[in-house]
């Protein structure tokens, strides 16, 4: 008979999420690589002109406060 312990399956370690601060860091590339992702999806946001915008996320909401009109808040069509 085999020791139901030694045939489950180890623990997984997989980070799920960020555990970066990636729009803080100091790093300079990581600064870089983020400046050159936001610049992009604010240029697609600005070439698509779409009359609104669903960010599907649990985090910091950046990318929806930089395409949102100023004064509406992201997330509540107000």
């Amino acid at each position: 008979m085999s020791d139901p312990d030694q045939t489950r399956p180890a623990a997984s370690t997989t980070i799920i999420g960020n555990v970066y601060p990636k729009y803080t860091t100091r790093n300079p590339i990581a600064r870089c690589l983020m400046q050159g992702f936001l610049s992009a999806v604010e240029g697609l946001h600005q070439g698509v002109a779409p009359r609104s915008v669903l960010e599907v996320e649990r985090g910091e909401y950046v990318e929806a406060c930089l395409l949102e009109p100023e004064g509406h808040a992201p997330g509540t069509g107000e």
